[in-house]
């Protein structure tokens, strides 16, 4: 007697834990090579044993042990339709059987349930050549907010015609003036508070133990500004504000990253004065207000200032992920962060 295993459809199932650990199942459908007869008490698995413990030639335990041993890979049924077996079974490692059940009583057709263990790297389970980019991973995981910041304002933000290239500002150029040909909001040269939007990123993604990424990042870029496009942000509008590297389970970390975007590139607006006095720079413009040119509120000039250095100091996405091209081959993080998070142009 010869069993033939074929998969019941779309019957596997995955599941995944923070520790990088992975279970999964799939369930067979066994039937005997003789639909005719019914199979012996000896060679089917008893009513009550679950852990189909019976042996002997032409039982479905043996046959099981061969098609799908212990320990090994799973062999691919005749109807296997999951493309992810040609690409993953061998990362998959059979861990047992469970849940044989008739479905007659004459004992031919059997549901199996095989218990794999996953044992490949935890980003291969995303998909490699031939999957979408997008596809939804497990080990990366993204969290977006929104902000704001209220900054002290002389010119209206969105009424600048220009602002320094990717928010880099000298006082002593000339491009530290704000423009003076924007809208002013300022009162006698008293700023006035503009609230600016802002979008915070947070970035975890699960990865072997190795605390020193961490700690070049803090070292090097935190407090820095982004120094090429990222996520269709443009230089100098993503701040890195912190890192995190946190102990998962044994042998992983969860590396977490804090980015806070905003459009007018962290910039801050000051008064300057006039040399040799301490009162504000007036302008040549004024604003009529109380429905009469009799009353008018002054205002000042302003310059740029930048708190967070220049962007020739900044740092890339490989420079966050720099060990992509040793344990990250296959679909890397970069890629996909730049997949999944929506460009900010509207």
């Amino acid at each position: 007697m010869a069993w033939v295993f074929e998969e019941r459809k779309d019957s596997g199932k995955f599941s995944f834990s923070d520790d990088g650990s992975a279970r999964g199942s799939i369930a067979l459908v066994a039937r005997s090579d003789d639909w005719g007869a019914t199979v012996p008490a000896a060679n089917a698995p008893a009513p009550f044993c679950g852990n189909l413990c019976e042996t002997g030639d032409g039982s479905l335990v043996e046959a099981l042990k061969s098609a799908f041993p212990i320990g090994e890979a799973p062999g691919k049924p005749s109807n296997w339709s999951g493309e992810w077996h040609s690409t993953w079974c061998c990362a998959w490692i059979i861990e047992g059987y469970k849940g044989a059940i008739p479905t007659g009583s004459a004992g031919n057709v059997w549901y199996v349930d095989v218990r794999l263990n996953w044992v490949g790297d935890v980003t291969s389970l995303q998909g490699s050549t031939g999957y979408d980019a997008c596809r939804p991973r497990r080990d990366v995981e993204i969290l977006q907010s929104a902000a704001a910041r209220r900054a002290p304002s002389w010119a209206c933000w969105d009424c600048v015609a220009s602002f320094p290239t990717a928010g880099d500002v000298d006082w002593s150029a000339a491009s530290a003036i704000v423009d003076e040909s924007a809208e002013r909001i300022d009162v006698n040269g008293a700023p006035t508070v503009f609230s600016i939007p802002q979008v915070r990123y947070t970035v975890n993604v699960l990865m072997p133990w190795k605390p020193e990424y961490a700690t070049k990042v803090a070292r090097n870029w935190i407090g820095k500004r982004n120094d090429t496009e990222v996520w269709d942000w443009e230089p100098g509008k993503l701040l890195l504000e912190g890192v995190d590297c946190v102990q998962v389970g044994h042998g992983f970390q969860r590396y977490s990253l804090r980015i806070l975007a905003d459009k007018f590139y962290h910039l801050d607006q000051q008064y300057i004065t006039n040399t040799g006095n301490n009162a504000p720079s007036p302008l040549s413009i004024q604003t009529s207000v109380g429905g009469s040119s009799q009353y008018v509120i002054s205002h000042a000039r302003a310059v740029w200032r930048q708190h967070f250095g220049f962007t020739a100091d900044g740092w890339g996405m490989a420079d966050l992920f720099y060990w992509e091209s040793g344990l990250l081959p296959a679909n890397p993080t970069t890629t996909y962060l730049e997949c999944i998070i929506p460009s900010p142009i509207p």
